[in-house]
């Protein structure tokens, strides 16, 4: 892709799998790239055949090449769970939004400048490259890329996490998207997460226990984020039962390395539990993923007991990013 004017010409490499080049490079770039990360290092561990990773760079006629870059993870089989998880380093220059509200990202002037247009082609770059691996795969299969689990997304694809600020820009660009589910991202720590005894013991009819796929319904019924069981039973899980086997609590560590699908039954909150399990996942499993010290959650910005349990266990509020659903046709 070449852009007018004088304006560098945007690469846009795609391989299949990521290198230890491309982990270090966004590990040069926590806690911003924290999402693509995570997302790149767990794909390591669990590979996808339909999976691309995606660099975009813009180089001078000299064949130089700036210290700014878009990338990105895209499987887009993966329906109705996310299919691209992206970060640009225009993300860095975007000051945390700690307000009780989000309002800040959500309605502060945006950024300009020849580095910000520059950021912003490169994610339109790729974006277009997810637009012509959609397109391929549904001409190969005569339809939406359809997953394992039997869902496919037409003409549309889901990014994760989009940072508020980039996805504003992408506005902007004339980018239409056709849903969006907001959050706020929080940060942990891990060495800051509470000791065994800032936690409140289990009661004498619970246990820990690992999440198994009869308990899967279960727990889609509680969320109104798209999950599968073929992915949920990929991940690091911990739930807690009480001495009959009935599941009153459980948690993830998602695809990103993020808390998530934190929940409890209404009957048992406000007795710790929440708290306890978050910390005890974070602490067995976050080095799976990691040795940084990094983990996070994404919460919805209307969950406010969600946000009570984060600022719990030592949480900071960083910034807004959402689910959007993007469409082809406008790229």
């Amino acid at each position: 892709m070449v852009l007018s004017g004088d304006q560098p010409k945007v690469v846009v490499e795609d391989h299949s799998t990521a290198t230890d080049s491309h982990i270090s490079l966004l590990q040069a770039h926590l806690p911003k790239s924290f999402a693509l990360l995570r997302r790149l290092q767990f794909a390591q561990r669990a590979p996808s055949p339909t999976s691309h990773v995606l660099i975009a760079t813009s180089r001078g006629d000299g064949g130089e090449t700036g210290h700014h870059f878009a990338a990105a993870y895209v499987d887009v089989f993966k329906a109705p769970e996310t299919q691209v998880w992206l970060y640009s380093t225009l993300e860095d220059s975007v000051p945390d939004d700690d307000s009780d509200d989000g309002t800040v990202t959500a309605t502060a002037a945006l950024p300009d400048g020849p580095d910000v247009d520059r950021c912003v082609e490169q994610v339109l770059a790729m974006l277009r490259r997810v637009r012509d691996i959609s397109r391929e795969a549904e001409a190969d299969n005569a339809g939406p890329p359809v997953g394992i689990d039997g869902v496919g997304r037409p003409d549309s694809f889901m990014v994760g996490a989009l940072d508020e600020t980039v996805r504003r820009l992408l506005l902007e660009r004339g980018v239409r998207t056709l849903y969006r589910n907001p959050h706020y991202k929080f940060l942990f720590r891990v060495g800051d997460l509470p000791t065994p005894s800032g936690l409140r013991p289990l009661a004498a009819d619970m246990r820990w226990d690992a999440i198994g796929k009869e308990d899967v319904p279960l727990i889609i019924s509680r969320t109104n984020i798209p999950k599968t069981e073929s992915t949920l039973m990929t991940l690091p899980s911990l739930g807690i039962r009480l001495s009959d086997g009935t599941l009153v609590a459980w948690s993830f560590l998602g695809v990103d390395g993020t808390l998530s699908t934190l929940h409890c039954e209404e009957p048992f909150r406000g007795r710790g539990l929440a708290k306890a399990m978050a910390t005890k996942l974070i602490k067995d499993h976050n080095e799976g993923f990691g040795n940084d010290g990094f983990c996070a959650a994404d919460v919805h910005i209307s969950n406010a007991q969600s946000q009570a349990v984060c600022r719990s266990i030592g949480g900071r509020k960083g910034w807004r990013v959402s689910w959007s659903i993007i469409a082809n046709a406008s790229l």
